[in-house]
């Protein structure tokens, strides 16, 4: 099953959508946690649950960029969080 499954969420969404609404219902859960078991103990279990949806996540937004998988890293991230270049211009 992948994050984004047509039979789960309507095919007619971006991407963006379908992110947004994965946070709607994501953060309440967060909340509860760090209620009930500390901020630390709580990001910790969310962390560990996330990453495989952030790699399917990163990937089905790499696919939509044509390139190599660096310029692919470059169209996601925008230009102020990138590292500096090591070449001088």
């Amino acid at each position: 099953m992948g994050i984004f499954d047509d039979y789960l969420v309507d095919p007619k969404l971006s991407l963006l959508d379908k992110t947004r609404i994965q946070a709607q219902v994501l953060v309440p859960v967060l909340r509860a946690l760090r209620a009930e078991l500390g901020r630390e103990k709580a990001a910790a279990i969310v962390k560990e649950a996330l990453r495989g949806w952030s790699k399917e996540l990163f990937a089905a937004i790499g696919d939509g960029v044509d390139g190599s998988p660096r310029r692919k890293w470059r169209r996601c991230i925008p230009p102020w969080a990138r590292p500096p270049s090591r070449t001088l211009r």
